[in-house]
């Protein structure tokens, strides 16, 4: 008789145990199953986001050599040894020596104040560079300077005889960089 009083105790304290340990994560297995679609939704999402990206990544690396024209077009910081290196290789492809190198920064501001333009981020650097040669040189070294990428202006062109005879050719230029 004490076994039958037992089984009806032994019943509710498994069920206890049962409401207490095994309910809670019953109801947290069914809340992460109910979630499961709208987490597949995020991560499809996710997933095209980041194809997308890939995209982009992958026509910018196409355009990669446009950029890199426009960045020698318009350099962050001319450098005197590369903006003299570059009037040395261009006027020896043309068939003209260089004497003299001179560079010298133009303040954007008063150039603005002329033109009456506000733009602070494009810089001018006036140059003004001595070659010897002959006048065919010359029209070579400005067809070169006008298809190369660099945004050059030629502003004067001096043009004297030496003692030698050669022509001496003195110019002033400016090289835009931002």
């Amino acid at each position: 008789m004490k076994i039958i009083k037992f089984i009806p105790i032994l019943f509710f304290v498994c069920f206890l145990i049962f409401i207490y340990f095994l309910l809670p994560v019953y109801i947290n297995f069914k809340e992460v199953k109910e979630s499961i679609p709208d987490r597949e939704d995020a991560f499809r999402e996710k997933q095209e986001y980041l194809s997308e990206i890939q995209n982009i990544y992958q026509r910018l690396n196409e355009g990669k050599e446009s950029l890199e024209k426009i960045e020698g077009a318009l350099p962050n910081k001319p450098s005197l040894s590369s903006l003299l290196n570059f009037f040395q290789e261009k006027s020896s492809e043309s068939g003209l020596i260089l004497k003299k190198f001179n560079q010298s920064q133009v303040s954007p501001e008063s150039k603005e104040r002329d033109k009456g333009v506000v733009n602070q981020k494009i810089k001018e650097t006036k140059i003004t560079i001595t070659l010897q040669g002959g006048f065919s040189s010359l029209e070579n070294f400005i067809q070169i300077i006008e298809k190369s990428s660099r945004i050059i202006k030629v502003e004067d062109i001096n043009l004297s005889y030496t003692e030698e005879g050669f022509l001496e050719l003195n110019l002033a230029l400016v090289v835009f960089s931002y």
